[in-house]
């Protein structure tokens, strides 16, 4: 036993560094490839790459090469040439440690594939280091998106399978910029330099717009003693160092035109420096002047900042608190302040603007009168502002989702800047907005910003104790418990209007039986007898449950929602089964009624948490060889014959038979064929894939994704006919057909 503990300290760490400095044997077929050097091009194009290869230590035994020990293969994309390649084995690495490769012989099996076969240096303990050099690798012209190179080795090599990116392939991207972003006033001014970058060569397309630069309304281009200079590239425009290559004469002077003559082969940087901006202040909106950036090239940005007109001397900010809000509220108050910095800031004559974000709404003035006005419109605040002189006008509604209010300034301010304290507006929260309740403020008065005046949290949240499985076509399957908490008290309402907590299903879903609603945290009080599931037309048919609430909680409350059995119909995808709490005029939503004009909110979401993923039962194998005949009722299925109901026929080029017989014939049982009449839809499913298709329509869900046929399917004589060769395709299966005894043959 060790009696010293520094003794003990010294034997540890000594036996640590023998550990670092030890070789440790890998297993073999652990390579790694590296792009150590990209290109970029275009379709049809060329460039260069190189690749680094490297195995751990002591990978390579040195046995017989013949073995496929060294051995792997390169494949580029089909079709691609190369200009050379060449391997680079140095000697050594990391300041002196033997490279455990020797040498590498490179066989071209095809333009586009190469073997290699590396041989072992005697002796040498340290990783396998190689570089592959790759020049003049012409692309395919039909090339495009990552260009990758794939390695292949078989099981006995040290090297792996695997690929890696060595370019990137496309018609190239030019990036504009400017250096800084000055600001003027209504004599206009100077911008600073707009520099104009080729991410690969011919980005910049020869043409008289190839790049366009349009301002908005109430400015133009003013290009006298502008410069173009080519800062590096070969890209041909006329008159370097002048404004020759540049045209300003479109839109009345708002389109700014760089004409381009020829294209490079040399990635391109031109600058334009001695732009300037007039303006016409009776059209021109202060603030950010935004251009539209756009011509014949592809261009990124597709919109840029080029400078700010006037000065924004009217400070926006919100006054007082910031409260929480609770989502799914009809009408909570605001508080805004705006302070001019002089007198005359407020533009006399102009407008305020004040836009709530998506998913919120200014309330309406009247639910039965769609005129302009709001509930109770945002109003100055006498005791605490001081107007200076300065009078607003009426604020009016100025779009259809209620979300911008505009008040237009009567009167300026006089000897001293004003300070105005807006009181009393009422925004309206869809039930699934959560976040900064941001307002923001904008117009033609010279003032601007955004302003948050509260935090919306959701009335509450849902989350499930366990995500059991479930399968599809099963009744009574048990899912995971909810629990449902309040963001605060009186969270949950109880109005009579407004009492019912509801979690609905999605689609194909539903109730097996009533679940139990239980308060388990805090004191909101339940209606414990009338707990029921039902159905919403409104909402697609979706299923939910609900319980009604007596009255709201004093402490945030949180209720169990226990013994909870499903049913699934064999439309359900599969994946999660997500439970939602969501419905208008319920107790997370106040909305009373519906406003003439006002469309609902896209979304009545409050919470949605997984409570059990769908898992696909094991499909019943059926093996069927089926013949059918154009015209002819009988039909054979593993060499028996049957009758059908309703002979195939062509039309249009495609056959169609009866969907009950295709639906054998694909070896789809009975169970799985399900048909709509409402809809005139028929649904077919076997093992994981889902095909749906609705008559007289030419769109195909093949697992959820919307394809079009070239023919639709038909009723004819209450018997619905398909297209095939549509519908076997998606099950793997390719129609065979004779046309001389007009035969179709399904295996």
């Amino acid at each position: 036993m060790f009696k010293h503990t520094g003794t003990l300290a010294l034997l540890t760490a000594t036996i640590f560094m023998l550990c670092l400095i030890l070789p440790v044997t890998a297993l073999a077929g652990s390579s790694a490839y590296t792009a150590a050097k990209t290109g970029i091009a275009k379709p049809g194009g060329t460039f260069d790459a190189r690749l680094m290869i490297e195995v751990p230590q002591g990978a390579m035994t040195g046995a017989d090469p013949a073995d496929g020990e060294g051995t792997f293969r390169v494949r580029l994309p089909k079709d691609t040439t190369v200009g050379g390649i060449a391997k680079d084995i140095p000697l050594t690495y990391d300041n002196g440690v033997d490279n455990q490769f020797a040498a590498a012989a490179i066989k071209e099996i095809k333009p586009d594939e190469f073997e290699f076969n590396v041989a072992k240096r005697a002796g040498a303990t340290g990783k396998g280091l190689m570089y592959i050099d790759f020049t003049q690798i012409k692309v395919p012209s039909g090339h495009a998106g990552d260009f990758k190179v794939v390695f292949e080795a078989e099981s006995t090599s040290v090297f792996s399978s695997g690929e890696v990116a060595i370019a990137t392939v496309g018609a190239g991207t030019v990036n504009v910029a400017i250096d800084d972003v000055k600001s003027f006033g209504s004599h206009g001014g100077g911008i600073d330099t707009i520099r104009i970058k080729e991410d690969r060569p011919g980005a910049l397309k020869a043409a008289g717009d190839s790049i366009k630069l349009k301002l908005p309304q109430g400015f133009k281009w003013d290009i006298t003693g502008a410069a173009v200079d080519p800062v590096w590239g070969n890209t041909a425009f006329p008159g370097p160092n002048t404004n020759a290559a540049l045209d300003a004469a479109a839109d009345e002077g708002r389109s700014l035109k760089l004409r381009i003559t020829g294209e490079s082969n040399i990635a391109a940087y031109i600058s334009i420096s001695g732009l300037k901006i007039g303006v016409d202040e009776s059209v021109a909106k202060t603030g950010d002047i935004t251009v539209s950036v756009g011509g014949d090239s592809s261009t990124d940005p597709g919109s840029m900042v080029v400078g700010k007109y006037g000065n924004f001397a009217v400070k926006v900010e919100a006054f007082g608190k910031t409260p929480n809000r609770l989502s799914g509220r009809a009408g909570v108050k605001m508080m805004l302040l705006l302070e001019e910095s002089l007198p005359g800031s407020l533009v006399e004559g102009r407008t305020i603007t004040l836009t709530v974000p998506e998913n919120t709404r200014w309330k309406p003035k009247n639910i039965g009168d769609p005129a302009k006005g709001i509930a109770a419109p945002p109003r100055i605040n006498e005791t605490d502002s001081d107007r200076n002189g300065v009078e607003i006008g009426e604020w009016v509604v100025v779009d259809s989702d209620f979300r911008t209010i505009k008040a237009t300034v009567d009167k300026k301010s006089e000897k001293d800047p004003a300070k105005i304290i807006f009181e009393k507006g009422e925004i309206s929260l869809a039930p699934n907005f959560k976040g900064d309740l941001e307002i923001e403020v904008g117009g033609t008065a010279g003032v601007e910003g955004k302003v948050v005046v509260g935090k919306v949290v959701p009335v509450v949240t849902m989350t499930a104790e366990a995500v059991p499985q479930v399968k599809i076509g099963f009744n009574d399957q048990p899912a995971g418990d909810l629990i449902i908490t309040e963001s605060a008290k009186e969270a949950l309402m109880s109005k009579n209007n407004h009492n019912e907590l509801r979690i609905y299903l999605p689609a194909g879903v539903d109730w097996a039986n009533v679940p139990r609603f239980e308060v388990i945290e805090g004191d909101v009080l339940l209606d414990s007898t009338s707990a029921t599931t039902g159905n919403d037309a409104a909402d697609g048919n979706t299923k939910y449950a609900l319980i009604k609430l007596r009255d709201t909680s004093s402490v945030p409350s949180k209720i169990k929602v226990s013994n909870i059995q499903l049913k699934l119909d064999r439309t359900v995808m599969e994946g999660d089964i997500i439970a939602e709490i969501k419905g208008d005029f319920t107790a997370t939503s106040s909305y009373e009624g519906d406003h003439p004009v006002l469309r609902k909110f896209a979304s009545s979401t409050v919470a949605a948490t997984v409570i059990a993923k769908t898992v696909t039962p094991a499909p019943t194998v059926v093996k069927a060889d089926a013949v059918f005949k154009v015209g002819d009722t009988a039909w054979t299925v593993n060499g028996v014959e049957k009758t059908l109901d309703a002979a195939p026929y062509i039309k249009d080029g495609r056959t169609f038979l009866p969907v009950r017989y295709v639906a054998e014939a694909l070896g789809i049982v009975p169970a799985d064929i399900i048909w709509d009449a409402d809809q005139q839809a028929a649904t077919l499913i076997k093992g994981s894939n889902t095909v749906q298709v609705t008559a007289s329509s030419k769109n195909l869900l093949f697992n959820g994704v919307n394809l079009t046929m070239d023919v639709a399917p038909e009723i004819i004589a209450d018997r619905v006919m398909l297209p095939v060769r549509w519908i076997a395709e998606r099950f793997g299966v390719t129609p065979g057909w004779d046309e001389a005894t007009q035969t179709i043959t399904l295996q």
